[in-house]
This record gives C-alpha cells, sequence and structure tokens, in this order.
C-alpha cells in the first residue's frame, strides 16, 4: 500500500477534528443550550437537590449531542484511513515500550525494532477490545438491565445505553486496526495471552464470590478505565512521529473516550449516594487496585509475544526490568480517577496509600 499522501491527510484529519467536542463541559456553557437545560432541570426528579440537578442537566447534554459527539460511530472514513497508510514509519512510539531503556532495546537492528513496534500496536488494540468487551460492557448492560441503584432511571439507561454503542464501534475500529496492520506488516498470528487487567478482576472476582462487592469491584475498574484512558490515548494521537494511519485511528478513540469520563463521573455521582457506607468504602479501595492493574506494563504477555518473534536475550531483558514495574506507576496520569473520587466528596488519601499511591491532580 503507498505511503500517505499531503493532499489526501490534511483533509481527512481535518474531518475528523471537525467531528468530536474536545470537552462536554462546553456544552453547558453554549448560549444554544440554555433553554434545553432549563426544561431539562424543570421535568428531572430531585429538582429540590442543586447537586442532582447539575449531574442531571451535564448527562442529559451528553446524551442531547451523543449523535453530533459520537465520533467513531459516525466517522465512515475506514477506508480513507487506511489510504494514508504510512510503510515509512513505525506503527507504534517505542518510548512506551517498557522496555525502552533496557540496553538489548536499544542495540535490536532497526528491522527487529519494528516488527515489535507492529506488535505493540497489536497488542494496545487488542487491550483495548478487552476492556471495552469484558469490563466496560458489563457495567453498562447493568445499568441498562436497572441492577445498579441510583442509575435506574430513564437517562441513566439512555446514556449507558449511547454509551455502549460506542464502545462496540471502538471494538470494532480496534478489530479492523488490528487486521490491517498485520495484513499490511505481515505479522502472522499470535494468540496472545490474558490481559493483568482482565486477570486481576476475574481472579478478585473469583476468589470472593460476592455479588454486591462484584458489582461494586467491576464499577470500579470500569470507572478508573474510562478516565484514565484518553490521558494515554493523547499522547499517541499526538505523535506525529507513528504511522498516520494508527495516529489517527487513535485521535477518533480519544474524542469519544473524553466524554466517556465525564459521563462515568456523572453517574458514579447518581450511583454513590446510593451505596450503603460499607458499599462506599469498598467501591473506594477497589480504584487503587483497578489504576495499577491498568497500569500493568503487560511484562507478561510481551515476554510470551518476544519469545515468538525470537527476540535476542529477550528473558534477560524482562527479567531485569520487571524488578521497576512498581515503580513506573509514578509515569502513568492517574489524575481522573483522582477527580473523580474526590468529586464523590470522600477523601481517599488512605485508600491510595495502602496501595502505595499519591494523589495527584
Amino acid at each position: 500500500m503507498s505511503n500517505n499522501s499531503s493532499e489526501n491527510s490534511p483533509r481527512i484529519l481535518t474531518s475528523m477534528a471537525n467531528t468530536g467536542i474536545e470537552g462536554d463541559e462546553a456544552l453547558l456553557l453554549n448560549p444554544e443550550n440554555k433553554r434545553d437545560i432549563e426544561e431539562m432541570g424543570s421535568s428531572q426528579n430531585n429538582r429540590n437537590s442543586p447537586t442532582a440537578n447539575i449531574i442531571e442537566k451535564t448527562l442529559y447534554m451528553l446524551s442531547k449531542h451523543w449523535e453530533k459527539r459520537a465520533v467513531v460511530k459516525n466517522d465512515k472514513s475506514n477506508d480513507a484511513y487506511q489510504a494514508c497508510f504510512d510503510n515509512g514509519k513505525e506503527d507504534y512510539n517505542e518510548t512506551l515500550l517498557p522496555f525502552y531503556h533496557h540496553p538489548h532495546w536499544q542495540s535490536a537492528s532497526k528491522e527487529f525494532k519494528s516488527h515489535v513496534l507492529s506488535w505493540a500496536w497489536i497488542i494496545y488494540n487488542q487491550k483495548t477490545i478487552h476492556i471495552e468487551v469484558e469490563i466496560i460492557n458489563p457495567v453498562l448492560e447493568a445499568i441498562i438491565l436497572e441492577k445498579i441503584p441510583g442509575a435506574t432511571d430513564y437517562l441513566s439507561k439512555k446514556i449507558a445505553s449511547e454509551t455502549y454503542v460506542d464502545e462496540t464501534y471502538h471494538t470494532l475500529m480496534a478489530v479492523n486496526a488490528c487486521n490491517i496492520v498485520s495484513v499490511e506488516r505481515n505479522l502472522g498470528k499470535i494468540v496472545l495471552p490474558e490481559y493483568d487487567l482482565i486477570f486481576s478482576q476475574k481472579k478478585v472476582i473469583n476468589e470472593q464470590n460476592d455479588q454486591q462487592k462484584n458489582m461494586l469491584l467491576r464499577l470500579a475498574t470500569a470507572s478508573v478505565s474510562e478516565t484514565l484512558i484518553s490521558s494515554y490515548l493523547d499522547v499517541l494521537s499526538k505523535d506525529m512521529s507513528i504511522n498516520s494511519f494508527c495516529r489517527m485511528t487513535i485521535d477518533a478513540h480519544r474524542k469519544d473516550e473524553l466524554a466517556h469520563a465525564n459521563l462515568f463521573t456523572g453517574i458514579m455521582k447518581k450511583i454513590f449516594p446510593n451505596l450503603s457506607k460499607e458499599q462506599q468504602e469498598y467501591y473506594l479501595s477497589m480504584l487503587p487496585c483497578a489504576i495499577r492493574w491498568f497500569a500493568s506494563k503487560e511484562l507478561r504477555l510481551w515476554g510470551f509475544v518476544l519469545n515468538e518473534i525470537n527476540f535476542p536475550n529477550h528473558r534477560e531483558m524482562l527479567s531485569e526490568i520487571s524488578e521497576l514495574e512498581t515503580k513506573q506507576i509514578d509515569t502513568i496520569d492517574y489524575s481522573g480517577p483522582v477527580k473523580l473520587a474526590e468529586g464523590l466528596g470522600c477523601d481517599i488519601a488512605s485508600y491510595f496509600h495502602k496501595n502505595d499511591l499519591e494523589i495527584i491532580h
């Protein structure tokens, strides 16, 4: 496939930029929405509660603009993205690899590095697929089916349904993104082992065998995933050094996730007051655990892939950096989950400090 042309790329990027809304808080400040907000405030329950009204109005405006805001769902440019596939650029930012600084990586051949970076793109997108299917969608389904207290009203179910559609399109986008890079780079097939985030959540669910706690655990993991991922996507979406196809795909996902972070924050503000004190404490205690799971460098999975492609000295390299994985949490921007938790009106310092996490903003 040919490299991207200077004629096509700017047009496609401009089209994508015009499709999304960068910050949904801006919707509430738009004078054109004033009438809708006023009507919303007069028609919703809990109208005597200023805080409840603000939450309801924010969620209402997010839902009202969903048709315009849902970037991936609305975008019909997948073929155009593929036309921008740039064979001369790498598919992933090598500085994000967990072993980037290791001498074995630094001394690897350009061909081997390029091959690994294409696999990094596959690993990233496969993780996206598993997060959407196994972390986010089960929580959205529970809201839609009225299984979570505080989120059984029509607006909550409507916005959860819209988000469910978004996430399904994200899954389709990631499936396509994997296939295109796999074909273009002639990667072959490797069945990846389970991601640490998925494995860790399943492990706790199976061990505690408590339906209520499992629901709260799923809520915590989904809350972290939806409020943490946009900062990660932001780094890749602005990296002009990587393959244009990859960067544009990530940017479309990023724009949707900006809204989803606000959405999950708003819904949790409705759910949290309807939980018992014990349930609230359990939810808060699982947030830092979920942050660590999400931020995993996936060394076990990388070991499997590097072994399959015969990367030289990979066992020694991964063994030497495994001890640094805990320290590398400091490089992850988890201010989103912190903001969500603090927005619930809770002192979360003790929960985070127990997991050796600082409060960052």
